[in-house]
């Protein structure tokens, strides 16, 4: 039966069967059985959502029992926890309950100098800064242009012209570029500088004089300025119609590469010439 509220009596009420049946006998039955949550009415066996747990500061308690828990204060603030039938006293809680977060400003790490022997830096025994870079290991692209070149000039013109570049003598070096003309029967050139100087002079081999629009592939390998060997390129020009391998035909120069052009003439101003694409890559040398 549930719980029944009892009736107030007065002096010289009678309390009837009724009354002692459920209000006295069947509460009692009732709370026998009772969960208690903390509130009035039927409760539970289990604990409602706690807002706190105040303890009150005591030396260290005795131990549960087995396969229960104690928490406990400590003197000082702090939390303590023992354990099942015979665990030790621990304290858990090791700062001072009343102690005041503030921002804390983080500082350059700590060299662990038993892995590194010193500090930061960029030697072979030291630890990387934070914004290290890694140098490329491999073909790098030295430079380039992908925007499309055109002449129509029946003389040798720069046509494109790659600059800015800082490849020093010994680096072995690509160039690669696609070419074509326009459908004319005109035999256009093409050739290549380095800095100033004319190494593969403009040459009609990659193309027929047919009136009909060809074009190509171009690859130019070198290792730059090397003395003694600076003739030391060659060149692949391969169309489907008239494909051509040429060597250097001039001496490069030993100054520092600083720019690369592909030279050219049409053969007539009804016929254009172009290059587009061109890459320039270097390989590393150790």
């Amino acid at each position: 039966m549930p719980w029944t509220a009892p009736t107030a009596l007065a002096t010289g009420d009678v309390v009837t069967e009724t009354i002692w049946d459920n209000q006295v006998e069947a509460n009692l039955n009732f709370l026998s059985t009772h969960g208690h949550s903390g509130i009035p009415g039927d409760g539970s066996t289990s604990l409602g959502n706690l807002v706190r747990v105040d303890f009150t500061t005591a030396v260290a308690p005795a131990a549960p029992g087995a396969s229960l828990v104690r928490l406990y204060a400590v003197t000082g603030d702090l939390l303590g926890i023992r354990v099942g039938a015979a665990g030790a006293a621990q304290v858990v809680v090791t700062r001072d309950a009343t102690e005041t977060l503030t921002a804390k400003t983080l500082t350059s790490p700590v060299v662990n100098t038993q892995l590194t022997g010193t500090a930061v830096g960029a030697g072979a025994s030291q630890v990387a800064a934070g914004d290290h870079t890694h140098a490329a290991s491999g073909v790098a692209r030295a430079g380039g242009n992908t925007t499309e070149a055109t002449t129509t000039s029946t003389g040798a013109v720069d046509l494109r012209s790659i600059t800015g570049l800082s490849i020093a003598v010994g680096t072995p070096v690509k160039v690669v570029f696609v070419f074509r003309k326009t459908a004319q029967a005109f035999t256009p050139q093409l050739g290549l500088k380095l800095n100033a100087t004319q190494v593969l002079s403009n040459n009609a081999g990659m193309f027929t004089a047919g009136a009909a629009a060809e074009n190509g592939y171009a690859e130019i390998d070198f290792i730059y300025g090397v003395a003694s060997y600076l003739r030391g390129g060659t060149s692949e020009w391969r169309n489907p119609d008239a494909s051509t391998f040429r060597a250097f035909t001039t001496d490069m120069p030993t100054a520092t590469l600083t720019d690369i052009v592909i030279t050219g003439l049409s053969g007539d101003a009804s016929q254009t010439l172009a290059v587009d694409e061109v890459h320039v890559y270097t390989y590393p040398v150790s």
